[in-house]
C-alpha cells in the first residue's frame, strides 16, 4: 500500500474512506473491511492474475491530515492482517503492508507473470 495525503482527495478508495480514517472509533475495522473488498475485486479482475496488488491511498500536494490518516491506515493494516491470520476470518488470504514501487515490482517479478504486450508497431 503506497500512501499520500490531501484533505480534498479525489482518488478512490481515498475519498470513500477518508472520514473513517480520521474517526478514532473503529477505523481499523471499517477501513480494513472496505480495503479487503476492494482488493478482492481488483484481484478478480487483474490481467494477468497476480498475488500482489498495488493500492494507492491518498492524494497529492498537501499533508494536512497525514498523522491521522497514517494512524488510521496503521489500524486498518493491523485489522486486515489480524483477520487474515484468524481461521476463516473475513480477510483470509489478504495481507496488507506499506510498499514502494520497487518493492511492488520486485514482488511481481518474483511471481514470474507474463504480461500481455502489443506489437512493436502499435501506437496510441
Amino acid at each position: 500500500m503506497m500512501t499520500h495525503e490531501q484533505r480534498t482527495g479525489y482518488w478512490e478508495p481515498y475519498r470513500s474512506i477518508h472520514n473513517d480514517l480520521l474517526n478514532p472509533a473503529g477505523k481499523g475495522r471499517v477501513v480494513g473491511a472496505n480495503l479487503i473488498a476492494l482488493v478482492r475485486d481488483l484481484a478478480a479482475t487483474a490481467h494477468p492474475a497476480a498475488s500482489n496488488i498495488l493500492l494507492m491511498v491518498g492524494d497529492d500536494h498537501r499533508w494536512e491530515d497525514a498523522p491521522a490518516v497514517y494512524d488510521g491506515l496503521d489500524a486498518a493494516i493491523e485489522w486486515i492482517n489480524n483477520q487474515s491470520s484468524a481461521e476463516a476470518g473475513s480477510g483470509a488470504g489478504v495481507r496488507a503492508q506499506y510498499s514502494t514501487p520497487s518493492r511492488f515490482f520486485t514482488a511481481l517479478h518474483q511471481e514470474q507473470l507474463s504480461f500481455p504486450s502489443r506489437s512493436h508497431n502499435w501506437d496510441m
